[in-house]
């Protein structure tokens, strides 16, 4: 195995890729992170799996296809920016998402599968977000409460039609860097 690492995550529609990604030169000026997420690889986490050796992660797709490909599209609604970590310097900036029975079910039975199949993952309640940057650089505190990020939750209060659901393999020596190695189609 090597240091390459994996997650299973609903894959977000391109058109709030391209979307975000117009909004991204505003909340850059604004909001002085180290690194902003590729618009590419905008998803939202439904486990953390880490290392994985071939055959444990093609059980897992033969097991995530017999459970999702019974499941409905659903569609989410985005809540706001937050953050991870020290109020005034904090470490994740994120998009929230309202919370969602059918969202948090499939997160739920995502989990178990992973779990059956050996992966040790996360303990702490579900919590689901998009990541937008990481790692706060300047001298001043962060404000949650910014203009920018007032105009931004206004702006980001709409839903996102999840139609698919995807293993992704991490390649950090890449920019996008999250790779789909497998895709799962939700009933529509």
């Amino acid at each position: 195995m090597s240091d390459t690492h994996y997650f299973v995550a609903a894959v977000l529609p391109q058109e709030f890729k391209q979307h975000i990604e117009r909004y991204y030169s505003i909340l850059k000026d604004a909001l002085p992170f180290q690194r902003w997420v590729h618009p590419e690889d905008l998803h939202l986490t439904l486990a953390f799996l880490g290392k994985s050796g071939q055959e444990q992660l093609q059980k897992l797709v033969h097991d995530l296809n017999l459970l999702l490909q019974e499941k409905q599209a659903f569609s989410v609604t985005l809540h706001g920016l937050s953050t991870f970590g020290k109020v005034t310097s904090p470490r994740v900036l994120w998009c929230g998402i309202k919370r969602k029975d059918e969202l948090f079910s499939i997160q739920k039975a995502v989990y178990n599968i992973c779990t059956q199949n050996g992966y040790a993952l996360d303990q702490r309640p579900y919590s689901p977000h998009i990541t937008l940057a990481r790692k706060w650089l300047s001298e001043e505190p962060f404000r949650e409460n910014t203009p920018v990020a007032s105009a931004f939750t206004e702006e980001f209060s709409y839903k996102i039609k999840i139609k698919e659901i995807a293993i992704y393999k991490t390649c950090l020596n890449r920019t996008p860097k999250y790779n789909p190695i497998h895709k799962f189609q939700l009933l529509t």
